[in-house]
């Protein structure tokens, strides 16, 4: 059965997830800006949704969202045929925290004496993140949700970002900075999958020992079943070879034939069984959502005492000032 605060979780993920502005100023009454894709097809930026008669009757000029509703009609066709991916961004830290010039020396292992921050430029990072619907197939179905967040620069998996506090995002970004380009698509979707195959693997092992007493329950009957048969063919080739003559003869190659298709039956059986019981884990990409997240992109001398055989006077690195933290 669904409810009306089912409908209004939809809706407010959904918007927000494309980057709209959500905000939920009453009971079952949220207040959305869309963005301008949705608007062409709803007819307007700014709405009032309401899940609640009474909420609507006592919120003036609001949209009262149930079961048949146009504008959730719209909405609905909107996400299943329409929305594939969203950009969010996050406002720009304007300066660098005090502390960055010791955090960096701590992190490359040098002395704060031995590194300079010679010069510092503002970007936005790409990190895409990835939402996967995951079935776990087996004797049964289950299913799971699983994000996966990807560095758009390195393609390595950062679910750091998933722990931050609430951080309010924009469907446009507050202030114009250049956009460093992200890797290939394809190689940040393999980094998602690799992330995906570690994150399913504890739940497919524990589902396939919770399956394991009962497929060898199966596997067991299934074995007495064929041994009962191999016995009594047995026993019938030992008769007929006893008769030593013509008729008797054939009957106990008949009899073998029959042994060996049983036999054949049998493990052919036991295969079908283990392939019933194996856990099989299908990934279903529901969306993707681009964050562009605040980064300075700092050039680093590094003094010549300290330097290593070979390595260059400049390093480049990036501050993250959501995460607070060095990325090299």
């Amino acid at each position: 059965m669904a409810y009306p605060q089912h409908l209004e979780s939809f809706i407010r993920e959904y918007l927000a997830a494309r980057g709209a502005a959500v905000e939920r100023t009453d009971y079952a009454v949220i207040d959305a800006i869309v963005d301008a894709e949705l608007e062409k097809q709803l007819g307007k930026e700014h709405w009032q949704f309401a899940f609640d008669y009474d909420a609507a009757m006592e919120t003036t000029g609001c949209e009262f969202i149930t079961y048949g509703n146009a504008v959730l009609e719209k909405i609905v066709s909107t996400a299943v045929t329409g929305h594939k991916c969203s950009v969010r961004y996050c406002s720009a830290a304007a300066t660098l925290p005090a502390s960055l010039h010791k955090q960096i020396a701590d992190q490359i292992k040098l002395k704060q004496s031995e590194v300079e921050i010679a010069a510092g430029k503002r970007y936005f990072s790409p990190v895409y993140r990835f939402k996967f619907k995951i079935a776990y197939l087996g004797d049964d179905r289950e299913e799971q949700l699983i994000l996966s967040w990807v560095d758009g620069l390195s393609a390595k998996v950062c679910g750091e970002y998933e722990k931050l506090p609430h951080i309010f995002y924009d469907a446009q970004p507050e202030e114009l900075l250049p956009v460093l380009k992200p890797l290939a698509p394809e190689f940040l979707m393999q980094s998602a999958l690799d992330e995906l195959d570690m994150l399913t693997q504890p739940r497919r092992k524990a589902i396939q020992a919770q399956q394991r007493h009962v497929q060898e329950q199966d596997v067991a009957r299934t074995q007495a079943y064929f041994s009962s048969m191999v016995r009594e063919h047995e026993a019938k080739i030992a008769k007929s070879m006893s008769a030593n003559d013509a008729e008797s003869s054939e009957q106990t190659a008949i009899l073998k034939t029959k042994l060996e298709s049983i036999k054949t039956q049998c493990t052919h059986h036991i295969k079908d069984i283990e392939q019933k019981y194996q856990v099989r884990c299908e990934a279903q990409l529901i969306d993707v959502v681009l964050y562009m997240f605040p980064r300075w992109r700092l050039k680093l001398t590094v003094a010549a005492r300290a330097r290593k055989t070979e390595q260059a006077p400049e390093q480049l690195l990036f501050w993250d000032a959501l995460l607070r933290k060095v990325i090299e």
